[in-house]
């Protein structure tokens, strides 16, 4: 049946490989027909810029030309020169309410810090400069954009597991603090009880997303050191400029009391319409004071569907071979299997469902079956 299973795996792995390929393809070819239509837009635009800029020679206080020209800069991209205009023009009519609704959709637009700083700022002054009529419009565009927030997730896991193994519990707490840049600061505690024994951890991490790379990092350190890495360190470097696709490189380094566990993995990620798929293998190496474990990899498929960035479902699928540790010098080492589902269920603005089932077969060990729920409130 494991056989038959992992067969299906790799051909589900190889059809995912064939569309990925012929995606690049695709993407190449519409690449050199965007860079054609892009070389004549940008010639179009030069020559309007030229033309705006010669009739700013002769009416330079035009608040119409100088927001002409704010547009054509925000179609290359240039913001702030875009907003400088927009500036020039509110001076000149700081009534005219249509400058300062331009300025909330390109400080939207942005991802710098002058954006974030701008943000702070620019709804009251433009109640102060203006009579407020698009004031709601204005605070939409700008709620849609990046802010900063503080995020803070706990809750609880129980597990069932076979041939007399007990189960286990786990209660997590979790908070995250995102700035206007979508950098994320976050860290937590976790206390789990497995084969009757204890444990604790904190953690701690950095992710640093943009355009085009995306970093993390993360450590923990557990409390008791019986069951949870005594010190554990992961990193993350992800390529976001793939078309649909994304690429990442993982590193982790986890050690026990008694072993220690090296591993690394690639995955790729690919989006269509509202769906994601996603593909990973995760490499292993652990050794313990008296051997060295046989090298092992797992491989993963992920599928979710988005309803929307806070709210979606998702299913897993693993199987390969990996360590359990239990405490002990010679910990459960066997070929695995494991599915999970999982979502996030927005309840209000603020507050929203986290949870998941799992199934896990430690082949020649247990089975085990379990359930995750927590609460997520956002502000």
């Amino acid at each position: 049946m494991l056989v038959l299973i992992q067969n299906r795996v790799n051909v589900f792995l190889a059809l995912i490989f064939f569309q990925l390929c012929c995606s690049t393809i695709l993407l190449a070819e519409s690449y050199n027909r965007s860079q054609n239509n892009y070389s004549k837009s940008f010639a179009k635009l030069v020559a309007e810029e030229n033309r705006v800029r010669q009739q700013l020679k002769t009416s330079p206080d035009n608040p119409d030309l100088l927001i002409e020209m704010a547009k054509i800069k925000e179609k290359v991209g240039r913001y702030k020169d875009a907003i400088w205009y927009l500036h020039k023009a509110q001076q000149i009519a700081p009534g005219y309410e249509d400058i300062y609704l331009l300025e909330a959709i390109m400080l939207s637009k942005m991802k710098s810090k002058y954006a974030c700083k701008h943000k702070r700022v620019f709804e009251n002054k433009y109640m102060t400069q203006a009579g407020g009529m698009h004031q709601n419009k204005i605070r939409q565009i700008l709620n849609s954009s990046n802010r900063n927030y503080v995020q803070l997730e706990s809750g609880l896991a129980y597990d069932e597991l076979s041939n007399n193994r007990g189960h286990w519990n786990e209660y997590f707490v979790n908070v995250e603090y995102s700035d206007c840049l979508e950098n994320s600061y976050y860290g937590g505690y976790t206390e789990v009880k497995r084969y009757n024994i204890g444990d604790s951890e904190f953690y701690a991490g950095i992710a640093i997303p943009n355009s085009r790379f995306s970093y993390r990092l993360e450590y923990r350190q557990a409390e008791q050191e019986t069951l949870l890495p005594e010190g554990s360190i992961l990193g993350e470097f992800r390529a976001n400029n793939l078309g649909p696709s994304g690429v990442y490189l993982r590193f982790r380094k986890q050690n026990y009391v008694n072993i220690e566990n090296y591993s690394s993995g690639l995955g790729i990620d690919y989006y269509f319409s509202d769906y994601q798929l996603a593909y990973s293998r995760e490499w292993n190496k652990a050794k313990s004071l008296t051997q060295d474990f046989e090298s092992s990899y797992v491989d993963r498929v992920l599928l979710k569907y988005y309803w929307s960035k806070n709210r979606y479902v998702g299913a897993s699928y693993y199987i390969g071979k990996e360590l359990n540790y239990d405490g002990s010098v010679n910990p459960p080492y066997s070929k695995i299997r494991t599915f999970v589902l999982n979502g996030l269920q927005p309840v209000t603005a603020s507050w929203s469902l986290i949870y998941s089932y799992k199934f896990h077969e430690q082949r020649g060990y247990f089975d085990q079956q379990g359930v995750r729920v927590g609460v997520r409130y956002r502000y």
